[in-house]
């Protein structure tokens, strides 16, 4: 029983993590998404313009997803091997 409890530690731990760290990141991103004022000085402040500020909230949120559900983890990566390794026309 010791034994057993042992092996499900970690386990716990990591969905602990990443119940955490994903619930961080879906409030970021959901703020950034909705227009905080907060976020929409600083992206102005930054200069980036607020085409950033909507896409680095959506990577925020789909940052989350992919915590809560690991299993879209590896079509993620096998999506974006595929863009990165696509060819490029160089004009």
């Amino acid at each position: 029983m010791a034994i057993e409890a042992a092996k499900n530690g970690p386990t716990i731990a990591v969905w602990v993590l990443r119940a955490t760290l994903g619930s961080l990141f879906l409030a970021i991103g959901g703020a950034k998404l909705a227009g905080v004022w907060q976020t929409v000085r600083l992206f102005a402040a930054i200069g980036w313009g607020q085409w950033f500020r909507y896409a680095t909230g959506m990577l925020d949120v789909a940052g989350a997803l992919l915590l809560f559900v690991p299993r879209l983890i590896s079509a993620l990566a096998a999506a974006t091997l595929a863009w990165l390794t696509r060819p490029h026309r160089v004009s």
